[in-house]
């Protein structure tokens, strides 16, 4: 496998956070991923950052 450096790649914008699941499908369909904000409260992060 060739050697890549990974500083030649470009940089790719991402899609900013939304609430709109409308939205969200869009940008999904645009970039591939989609943030949407609030998806987790704060409790279920910590549970989630516990169990990692």
């Amino acid at each position: 496998m060739a050697d890549i450096d990974i500083r030649a790649l470009p940089v790719l914008d991402s899609p900013p956070f939304t609430r709109d699941l409308a939205q969200a499908r869009a940008q999904f369909d645009a970039y591939g991923l989609c943030v949407i904000h609030d998806a987790l409260t704060i409790d279920e992060v910590a549970r989630i950052g516990q169990r990692l």
